[in-house]
């Protein structure tokens, strides 16, 4: 694999090592650990024991932003493919403002890469994890990039929020 974590050899909450981890200051942040089972989120991790999620130990907080980014990877010419198991808890209250997404940053500046959303508006009320499986966008091909896991909550709600496990990135076959 190009990237493989599992997050069972990191000792929480901190990311495993070479991961980065931001937020808004709002008291939500990705962290690592065994979930809680808090009223809406997951009562175990997707495999193992330890995943990461916003807030592992309850709900996000209101008007929160976080992300959590991934090492550099390079990927292929031919290109690559995210696996990775999700468990999301947000609002479904028709106006997308409380949502995870996925995209690709340019590993040597960390800036956007333009065309690199892997994943958006990843929303809704889950009662299970499910495991995902995306080809990374063609902008990509050739470059050396991470990947950032972000979650935005509006003003309003707290719910468990987004949670992945198992993260591994293929070269396309």
């Amino acid at each position: 694999p190009l990237l493989e974590e599992y997050f069972e050899e990191v000792t929480g909450p901190t990311p495993p090592t070479d991961w980065t981890r931001s937020d808004s200051g709002d008291g939500t942040s990705w962290e690592v650990g065994v979930p809680s089972g808090s009223a809406t989120g997951p009562d175990a991790a997707a495999n193992g024991t330890q995943c990461a999620g916003t807030n592992i130990g309850g709900d996000f907080t209101a008007s929160a932003e976080a992300s959590l980014v991934t090492k550099a990877f390079t990927v292929p010419d031919d290109g690559a493919t995210l696996s990775f198991s999700q468990y999301i808890d947000t609002d479904l209250d028709g106006t997308k403002t409380e949502v995870g997404s996925i995209r690709l940053l340019n590993a040597g500046d960390n800036s956007v890469l333009a065309g690199g959303d892997v994943a958006i508006e990843l929303e809704g009320i889950t009662e299970a994890w499910s495991s995902e499986s995306i080809p990374l966008p063609d902008v990509a091909n050739g470059l050396s990039v991470k990947l950032e896991f972000r979650f935005v909550s509006n003003a309003t709600d707290e719910f468990a929020g987004f949670y992945i496990d198992d993260v591994v990135v293929t070269e396309t076959p």
